[in-house]
């Protein structure tokens, strides 16, 4: 008790008139870590149970900042603290210049299984074995088990990247000459790269990507109940859209039996069909506008079903991005395409999920899509 009375008065104290009393307490403290093989277990149970249990920890086209703060909350919840790992690297081209990438299980919009970033990160752990310090990286889809930092840029990185040391400091002071046109790391204030840029650092766990450097932290608690409550359902819907999407490509549309059409409407929701159809069918079909009208027709067919289903995708298709330029024509042309303000309540009933997509798009633009809908 009074060791910890002395400890809070101490760290009150302001750094110029602590004396040497508080060096002699606290300045040859070390942190105490974790033994390697209780780090490697309790890491290993995380990235399975992940991987097992988490749709979205399969999904590598996005969502590395979601998972990597919950894997360093499970970490937390085992008495191991952790850190972020960033990796940034950008090739010459202008717009278009992620160069970081590795291979996923599922298919993206391009129909292979390669995806390509900006940036990456990772929860990192420090270790202790035979009284050294050891890093190991837990980035679960990309490794079943830790990976040394070297092993994971290896992984995710064709070019050599160098070490920035404060990397989170110099981003931030590197950000606030954005707007005078000097920066040498951000290409704007929206969070862009410049080209060539290919680095990597250790950052405190709160940082969820490289923009929050910058901004006005939350806690970490708070982003973590974030990345649970928000992202992670958002992943999880994408990544079984992508997981069906892989199927039908591996299966091919054309070779699809009955079995796999009532699987396929036993296992997925109509949002996740709809979803699938909308982002992956440029990917997903090897003939194109012929193979897709096939598995219209397999999936759904009850020609009423059919259409009504292409209405969907139609809407997020043109929906997700929404732009405001475009939007009152949008909104317009799905209460036309609806024909009823009956349709219109299905929709929002069958499809939840693509519905608040929409919703949340509009509000982003300032706009409130059930309202403007239903007018």
């Amino acid at each position: 008790m009074q060791l910890e009375y002395f400890e809070e008065v101490a760290h009150s104290v302001s750094a110029d008139t602590k004396g040497v009393g508080y060096v002699a307490m606290f300045g040859n403290r070390k942190k105490k870590l974790p033994s390697e093989e209780k780090a490697r277990k309790i890491s290993n149970d995380i990235i399975t149970d992940t991987l097992k249990n988490i749709p979205a920890f399969s999904f590598t086209e996005n969502g590395c900042h979601m998972r990597a703060h919950i894997v360093a909350k499970r970490l937390k919840d085992e008495g191991i603290e952790a850190k972020k790992i960033f990796a940034i690297s950008t090739n010459e081209k202008p717009i278009e210049n992620d160069n970081l990438q590795t291979s996923s299980k599922y298919i993206n919009t391009l129909g292979n299984k390669t995806n390509l970033w900006s940036y990456h990160t990772a929860a990192l752990i420090e270790v202790e074995k035979e009284g050294k310090t050891l890093k190991y990286v837990i980035d679960p889809p990309l490794s079943n088990h830790p990976l040394t930092v070297d092993a994971w840029l290896n992984k995710i990185s064709k070019v050599p990247l160098m070490e920035l040391k404060n990397g989170s400091q110099i981003l931030k002071r590197d950000y606030r000459k954005t707007n005078l046109g000097k920066s040498t790391i951000w290409r704007d204030s929206i969070g862009n790269f410049r080209s060539n840029i290919n680095i990597y650092f250790e950052a405190d766990v709160e940082f969820m990507t490289p923009i929050h450097m910058v901004e006005k932290k939350i806690s970490f608690d708070d982003e973590y109940q974030q990345a649970k409550e928000i992202l992670l359902p958002k992943f999880n819907f994408e990544a079984k859209a992508a997981e069906l999407a892989t199927f039908i490509q591996g299966k091919g549309v054309n070779n699809l039996t009955q079995t796999d059409i009532t699987s396929i409407r036993s296992q997925y929701t109509m949002d996740q069909i709809a979803l699938c159809i909308a982002k992956y069918s440029s990917g997903m079909y090897k003939g194109h506008g012929v193979e897709q009208m096939n598995l219209d027709k397999k999936l759904f067919p009850d020609q009423e079903e059919r259409n009504f289903m292409k209405f969907v995708v139609y809407a997020i298709s043109l929906g997700s991005p929404m732009v405001i330029q475009m939007y009152s024509n949008y909104v317009n042309t799905l209460q036309v395409k609806a024909g009823s303000k009956t349709n219109l309540k299905k929709f929002k009933t069958d499809f939840p999920k693509i519905f608040l997509i929409l919703k949340e798009e509009a509000n982003n633009i300032g706009k409130n899509f059930e309202q403007d809908l239903f007018k």
